[in-house]
């Protein structure tokens, strides 16, 4: 018999997780001390109000864990499928500077899903191409927040 189910549920993960999210958000938070002032609202605010929502969301499951409520830690499962991913995440951030943050988005996205075993092929265009129209909308139009264009999409964006 495994030994974790011998000792009863842990809750462990479900406080180290969101705590070391509150810490990188402490991370981003001073680097948001170097953003230049403006008089009116500037390019901080849109972080801030990340760090926010984040800072509520952890601070709940930490609570949550804390009390052993709520779903205990899994099983262990297997590292190479975190570090496989981690390295993904590395090079979606690199292709952001080359082809674009909405043509490297979109392929993070589809390729996100379908490796995390969502199959649903409708269903992954959907989100892809609705958060891209949301980003472009939000970000790039209300908040005039330049995000990389990149050579595929510049002829129409720019």
């Amino acid at each position: 018999m495994n030994q974790s189910t011998e000792q009863g549920p842990h809750y462990t993960g479900n406080v180290i997780l969101p705590l070391s999210i509150l810490l990188m958000c402490g991370v981003f938070f001073t680097q948001t001390m170097e953003f230049p002032e403006q008089e009116d609202v500037g390019p901080e605010v849109v972080p801030y109000l990340w760090m926010i929502i984040i800072t509520i969301f952890c601070s709940y499951l930490v609570f949550q864990a804390v009390r052993k409520q709520g779903q205990s830690d899994p099983e262990s499962g297997q590292l190479r499928t975190v570090f496989i991913y981690a390295a993904f995440i590395v090079s979606y951030l690199l292709l952001i500077e080359r082809a674009g943050y909405f043509v490297s988005t979109l392929i993070f996205l589809v390729v996100s899903m379908i490796f995390l075993g969502y199959r649903i092929k409708l269903i992954i265009l959907a989100i892809s191409f609705g958060w891209l129209v949301f980003s472009y909308a939000i970000f790039y139009k209300l908040l005039y927040i330049p995000l990389p264009v990149g050579p595929f999409l510049s002829p129409w964006i720019e």
